[in-house]
């Protein structure tokens, strides 16, 4: 999993953090939108208290474990996203083409840096290990 590490305030880069976590059960979490969100949404679902439900554009996740990739959506509901590649954010449709071309996700990733305008700063890249991290 890859991800940029830029944080937007507005249309200005004001920092940088990572977007993927590596839970405690060895799943991979990527989240996009409030960083905020995100972090509350990591807590959750490391045995915390659900976030309350956000604007549609303003959080998506995006979950690796053993039995596959599921998605998460503005509400917090889990559902299974099918096909061979998966991704979140901005740029999805430039993502998944460089994809299909062949590139890595983090070659993916540095793409959109390069070239888009919602993506900045370094890429993050988290390997997926199995069941228990």
């Amino acid at each position: 999993m890859a991800a940029d590490t830029a944080v937007w305030q507005g249309n200005i880069i004001s920092g940088h953090t990572k977007k993927i976590y590596r839970l405690s059960d060895g799943r991979l979490f990527g989240g996009t939108g409030a960083l905020a969100v995100v972090k509350a949404c990591v807590a959750w679902l490391e045995g915390g208290e659900k976030p309350s439900d956000e604007k549609e554009d303003d959080f998506g996740g995006l979950i690796l474990a053993h039995d596959g990739a599921s998605r998460m959506d503005h509400k917090f509901r889990t559902y299974r996203s099918e096909g061979e590649f998966q991704a979140i954010g901005a740029h999805v449709e430039f993502l998944i083409g460089a994809l299909l071309m062949g590139a890595s996700a983090a070659q993916a990733v540095n793409l959109a840096i390069q070239r888009g305008d919602s993506a900045g700063g370094d890429v993050q890249v988290e390997v997926w290990c199995g069941p228990g991290g």
